[in-house]
């Protein structure tokens, strides 16, 4: 209590400062407020340039002090507030900001407002994107020392051709203070849709903790995000059919699951250690989108890879590809257990495990060229969740790794002997 009671006064303070220095925000919109009209910032229809593999991007946002002390005071509110937001040069009026994920930070006073935020957009001027874009993540990369495994294993599920967010790294400011060095990545919503699928009309379902899909209570479990039939129906067909499926048969599975999708989901997951999803524990991270009749499998949540859950620190390392699921049963999880017994099925991972195996191969290079970018951002970084010293340990340049995480070089290494 005495610790929420400091950082409350805290922010308000620091609100006041900037209020002092005569900021305005991002408008006159109350959070509630919507205008009925569409405008494409920047005119363009693509908006992959904005996720540049060499480019940092500059993020500013600009918000009325009252609706930032109020948002930082109650981060678990999810609320939306309006804010004006400048990338690069590009600045998008009335957009909705909302902390977002795992709103504990452990960093000390200075990390005290790196939060994970959401960017929407339309959210209070409809139809309104930047080139084409509707909705932003900004990641503050928690658990991550190295800063890229976020990154990283987006270019993996991009090596074997699975529907993957685009990511890339941004500096935030809030009002003209720096907040920190952050992973931008496109959200799992109607841009998203339409740029991987030509369309965002189909049903979109989001997994919370344990949508294991092993019965009919995963059906709650599973958030609708986009669709106008509300009756899931379709998840309610895949979950029958798919445990309804003899073992070793494909039964009647591919008339409701796009199941290479799933073949590519497990792959990269696996071989990559990210046990943070359907083959972990939390059986989470994940989306399914129905396109005609089809449910794909769309990943989502990458900063646990490579090692990084708590309690993990490599042990993962020496996962199995032929039972790939970590600190689980197999049989909970039907969409490995299944879909894997199918010879077919089966082979065809297998292809996709040695794509992956490719991408480690070149692991270390990567790693390198990535690190030439943005070593000097996370060394400035003000708010950063570790030293610069537990950064270069994460990446195989310092033996000092006092983080308590496995570095991702170590990692990549032994999981790449291991699958030889």
């Amino acid at each position: 209590m005495l610790k929420k009671y400091i950082k409350l006064m805290m922010i308000t303070l620091v609100v006041l400062t900037l209020a002092a220095c005569g900021i305005d925000g991002g408008g006159d919109l109350k959070p509630s407020a919507t205008i009925q009209s569409g405008l494409n910032i920047g005119n363009r229809d693509d908006y992959k340039h904005i996720f540049k593999d060499n480019d940092i991007l500059e993020i500013s946002i600009t918000i009325n002090p009252a609706y930032l002390e109020e948002m930082w005071a109650y981060p678990d509110s999810y609320e939306y507030y309006s804010a004006t937001v400048k990338i690069n040069n590009q600045e998008i009026k009335n957009t909705g900001i909302r902390i977002m994920g795992n709103t504990d930070l452990d960093g000390g006073d200075e990390s005290a407002y790196r939060y994970s935020y959401r960017l929407k957009f339309d959210k209070y001027v409809k139809g309104q994107t930047i080139d084409g874009l509707d909705e932003l993540v900004l990641s503050n990369v928690s658990r991550d020392p190295s800063y890229m495994r976020e990154f990283l294993l987006s270019e993996a599920f991009e090596k074997v051709g699975l529907v993957t967010p685009l990511a890339t790294y941004a500096t935030v400011t809030i009002n003209d203070n720096l907040i920190g060095f952050y992973i931008a990545i496109e959200s799992v919503d109607d841009s998203f849709l339409k740029r991987n699928f030509g369309s965002n009309k189909g049903n979109l379902y989001k997994s919370n903790e344990q949508a294991t899909l092993v019965d009919h209570n995963s059906l709650s479990l599973m958030e609708q995000k986009n669709g106008s039939d509300e009756s899931k129906e379709d998840l309610l067909l895949l979950i029958d059919t798919l445990n309804n499926m003899p073992l070793g048969e494909k039964g009647d599975i591919e008339n409701i699951l796009h199941v290479d999708s799933v073949l590519k989901y497990i792959a990269v997951n696996s071989v990559m250690g990210n046990f943070d999803s359907y083959l972990g524990a939390s059986a989470t991270n994940y989306y399914l989108y129905n396109l005609n009749g089809k449910l794909y499998m769309i990943p989502w949540d990458f900063n646990l890879s490579f090692g990084a859950q708590k309690r993990d620190n490599g042990i993962s390392v020496a996962t199995p590809v032929d039972s790939p699921v970590y600190r689980a049963e197999i049989t909970e999880r039907p969409l490995v257990y299944k879909i894997l017994s199918v010879e077919e099925y089966y082979n065809k991972y297998l292809e996709y495990v040695e794509k992956c195996k490719e991408f480690l191969q070149n692991f270390e290079n990567r790693v390198n060229e990535i690190d030439s970018i943005i070593s000097d951002y996370v060394k400035n970084d003000p708010s950063s969740f570790y030293s610069h010293e537990n950064y270069l340990a994460n990446i195989g340049k310092s033996e000092n790794n006092t983080a308590g995480i496995i570095a991702i070089t170590e990692y990549a290494s032994i999981r790449k002997d291991f699958l030889a």
